[in-house]
């Protein structure tokens, strides 16, 4: 639909209809640009050779695309980070708060989605975690074959896992007899970085914990990795003391069941051959944020990734990668001890 230039609009302005939102690259402003959205417009489209200035110049946008819709919000993945690492979790956006989407057909250019200020500010402070599953190997044809437990060795891998969280206070660990989940918050923050979101830094604390099991339980271990929004007020604190036998875990229980969704479908590929058991199985969106010793090493892994089947996460984003640590070359690693790898 065509816009009058009566109501502010450049010359060829053209709205999109919340279900007509293109699933390709979009920008996302606030509301309050939305003045500067159309002077800056107008100002492009009238003006001729190189001395013209780009409205994103004057604009504070973010980068973004349409993961999934329904009949009430579009699911966006949205660029939390782009100048040190490429990092787009997802965020749900009502219809209710598209306050218009347009884009100009005769420039080359991705559609605007203008956005209420309160949502596109709430961005800035949204919390987000990275999630993680270290799982035991064995464990459940050790409990069929009636083998008692040793409850020693299991002692030490706690006393093990204790010290763990004691050096790392930014990351809560919540430890079972058969595995170990994990979770670290962060912002997205502004502009554009988000501060705490070290990947990399959980995926070390994953080799020691498989290299503290393999030692005390004699046993290998797998770990599963995603990340995702919080969806959690800051606000309620782990710090609050609670009763002996209650253990909060500040999060949404979706993100762990993401988890066991891909546990699941590794499972399935590896007993149907598509391929063997590896080390770690890295979602799609935490394998395109790692910081790599190359650049070239990301590239060379995306054509190795599985889909999966989850009602947890949109059809376009659910996939995983199956890799041993060994072949994960991050940024920043050093050697890893072969009694610990596959």
């Amino acid at each position: 639909m065509s816009l009058n230039e009566s109501e502010g609009w450049p010359r060829g302005t053209e709205r999109l209809a919340p279900e007509a939102i293109p699933d390709g690259d979009l920008f996302v402003v606030g509301s309050s640009q939305l003045d500067q959205l159309k002077d800056s417009w107008r100002i492009w489209l009238d003006r001729e050779g190189a001395d013209r200035r780009h409205p994103n110049e004057d604009l504070d946008y973010r980068g973004c695309y349409v993961v999934s819709r329904d009949t009430r919000s579009l699911e966006l993945a949205i660029e939390v980070n782009v100048f040190d690492r490429w990092q787009m979790p997802s965020r749900r956006l009502p219809y209710a708060q598209i306050v218009a989407c347009v884009h100009w057909p005769e420039d080359d250019c991705n559609p605007y989605l203008v956005v209420s200020q309160s949502w596109f500010d709430s961005m800035y402070g949204d919390l987000f975690s990275i999630y993680a599953m270290v799982d035991v190997v064995g464990m459940k044809e050790l409990m069929r074959s009636g083998t008692p437990f040793d409850s020693e060795p299991f002692a030490r891998l706690k006393k093990r896992i204790s010290a763990l969280a004691i050096e790392n206070p930014g990351v809560l660990f919540l430890t079972f007899a058969d595995n170990v989940l994990l979770k670290q918050r962060y912002k997205a923050g502004k502009p554009g970085k988000a501060p705490g979101y070290e990947p990399e830094r959980v995926i070390r604390l994953i080799d020691v914990i498989r290299q503290a099991i393999c030692e005390e339980l004699r046993s290998d271990s797998y770990a599963v990795i995603t990340e995702g929004a919080n969806a959690y007020p800051e606000a309620d604190s782990v710090d609050e003391p609670t009763p002996d036998n209650h253990k909060y875990f500040p999060s949404l229980g979706a993100p762990f069941a993401e988890l066991l969704d891909i546990d699941r479908a590794a499972r399935k590929s590896i007993q149907e051959g598509r391929h063997a058991p590896c080390d770690l199985y890295i979602s799609e969106s935490v394998l395109e944020s790692l910081k790599f010793a190359s650049w070239r090493d990301r590239d060379t892994l995306y054509p190795k990734l599985v889909g999966f089947s989850s009602k947890l996460v949109a059809q376009a984003r659910a996939r995983y990668l199956p890799i041993s640590r060994r072949g994960l070359v991050l940024k920043g690693d050093v050697h890893l001890d072969s009694s610990s790898q596959r």
